[in-house]
């Protein structure tokens, strides 16, 4: 039997199913923005982000205003509060799960990593695509094994300001993946992040457990000098 979706035109939920949507409301959170703004920031081209909008403005969670020539665009915050309410009801089951799951790890002396993912190029649908949302979940669970596995190829698509992001919320933190940006290859000078840097800070943070190299050698390049190469790069 085939089911028949509901509209995105009258279904909020519906309407935020899409992960670009859930992009674009997440960068109009931040501030007015116009189409052409939106399609830079977010790599996507203008007639598509006028049809995602029009979407959004339909089912009330975006508001929309004229500036002179231009139309902007902003977050309707108080429809999102519906969703909120709604989703929050069903919070206490998943921190129940961590909580029991918690309870086993410390009495066997081992650490659970929740893996910081992107949803834009990789893991589309994925829950656990913003720094913000796992330090929520670990400050629940608060748990000394329960931790964040940090990949900072992921976390650069998604947040960016790494370094930052490490210093705040290190303390959630027990491990680190590499990788380098965009294409998950090497983390040397052919990628767009500076992984020297990054690991003097983890290292000046006091960190004494694991980095782990965890990338794709590029085509026609000797995956271990790639992989001496990166070890060399994280020596610090």
């Amino acid at each position: 039997m085939v089911v028949a979706r509901a509209s995105t035109t009258s279904d909020p939920f519906n309407a935020i199913a899409e992960p670009r949507r859930r992009h674009i409301l997440e960068f109009l959170g931040k501030g007015e923005r116009s189409v052409t703004d939106i399609a830079d920031a977010l790599e996507l081209n203008q007639p598509s982000v006028t049809k995602h909008l029009q979407v959004l403005l339909n089912v009330g969670l975006v508001d929309v205003r004229r500036e002179g020539r231009r139309t902007m665009y902003r977050t309707n915050f108080d429809q999102l509060r519906t969703i909120h309410d709604w989703s929050s009801m069903f919070a206490h089951h998943w921190r129940g799960h961590l909580r029991r799951i918690k309870a086993h790890a410390e009495d066997k002396q081992v650490t659970i990593c929740m893996e910081y993912l992107n949803s834009k190029v990789n893991h589309k649908d994925y829950m656990f695509d913003h720094i913000a949302w796992g330090v929520d979940v670990m400050k629940r669970v608060n748990s000394p094994r329960v931790k964040i596995l940090y990949d900072i190829y992921h976390a650069q698509i998604m947040d960016g300001d790494i370094v930052r992001n490490i210093r705040d919320h290190f303390q959630w933190i027990g491990h680190f993946h590499t990788g380098g940006n965009p294409g998950r290859h090497e983390i040397d000078d052919t990628n767009e992040l500076n992984y020297r840097f990054i690991m003097q800070a983890i290292a000046d943070l006091g960190f004494t457990g694991f980095v782990s190299h965890e990338y794709s050698p590029s085509p026609g390049h000797d995956p271990i000098a790639t992989l001496e190469k990166a070890i060399e790069i994280c020596d610090v």
